[in-house]
């Protein structure tokens, strides 16, 4: 068995400031890390960015480098 540095999820939870409680939500697409996320005024949650673990080819190459994300996601 092997183990894996790059435990990158697709899970998401919120954090409730009012009673400290963290609440699971529906997954991400695909799974993030160096993402940012944002609460806009009507609560929803924009979750934006980052990059994922999976390797990326070019030309014929295949290259075991990140992939930086462009999407975004709403909760």
């Amino acid at each position: 068995m092997t183990e894996s540095q790059n435990n990158i999820l697709n899970s998401a939870e919120l954090y409730d400031l009012a009673t400290g409680n963290w609440t699971t939500i529906a997954h991400m697409s695909v799974t993030r890390e160096y993402h940012t996320a944002s609460v806009l005024e009507n609560g929803i949650v924009v979750v934006t960015g980052g990059q994922t673990d999976e390797g990326s080819s070019a030309f014929g190459y295949s290259y075991d480098v990140d992939i930086v994300l462009n999407s975004a996601e709403l909760y």
